[in-house]
């Protein structure tokens, strides 16, 4: 073989291995590229995903706390008013914060409530939870108005979810009219407690245009039983 072809040769094989190369690059940034496209994607649904599931807040002044006298009709001696300070969404509950003032301190709670219902409006996991020292003062003071004996270091649960009936939706199966329905959501809850005698009912109304969440007794009775339920 001439020195000639020697060289053509050896050309060749060096721009065979330089093409060979060039290849090896062009498909490792294809895959760099590729995998960085499917990373940004991924951040971005996780990102509308946390944008779907993040809480709807609306925010309201807080007002005083309202505490009913009996109208034999209505409200009873042992039924408040507590102002509606913010309205969360998220896709199967509606949570509500509420905070009134009352002797120059601030008292509330949160209330989780699903948007659907089960059968005639009946369900089983409605929320109330403590925000803290305003809840503690909520349960202190609703001791009093109740006129409970209550330590005055009491506290508030964390948490109590309770059964409940939507009697706006109970009506409906009852054959009431939709314009003779109450435009406020009226829920009755059910506490069951550990024993059958901690068993209690309230009624929990929940008025989105006066921004106002009252909680309303059913029975006297029930006093001892409620104060016990919220207590930790």
């Amino acid at each position: 073989m001439s020195s000639k072809k020697l060289k053509t040769s050896q050309i060749q094989l060096l721009f065979s291995g330089f093409i060979n190369l060039y290849m090896k690059k062009i498909l490792l940034v294809a895959l760099i590229l590729d995998l960085s496209s499917c990373s940004n994607n991924s951040l971005i649904n996780e990102q509308n995903a946390h944008k779907i599931n993040a809480y709807t807040i609306r925010n309201y002044p807080a007002k005083p706390l309202i505490v009913y006298k009996d109208d034999g009709d209505e409200h009873g001696d042992g039924d408040i008013g507590l102002s509606i300070v913010s309205i969360s969404e998220t896709d199967s509950t509606t949570i509500y914060k509420a905070v009134s003032n009352w002797q120059n301190r601030n008292l509330g709670l949160s209330v989780r409530i699903p948007k659907k219902d089960g059968e005639k409006g009946f369900g089983s996991d409605i929320e109330l939870n403590s925000i803290g020292i305003e809840s503690d003062y909520l349960l202190r003071t609703i001791g009093k108005i109740y006129g409970q004996k209550i330590d005055s270091q009491a506290r508030f649960t964390n948490k109590v979810s309770v059964g409940y009936v939507n009697l706006n939706e109970f009506a409906k199966t009852l054959g009431a009219k939709e314009d003779s329905v109450p435009t406020q959501a009226e829920y009755k809850i059910f506490f069951q407690g550990k024993k059958d005698d901690d068993y209690a009912e309230l009624y929990l109304n929940v008025d989105t245009s006066a921004k106002r969440l009252e909680i309303n007794e059913k029975d006297a009775d029930y006093r001892p039983q409620i104060i016990k339920s919220l207590k930790k």
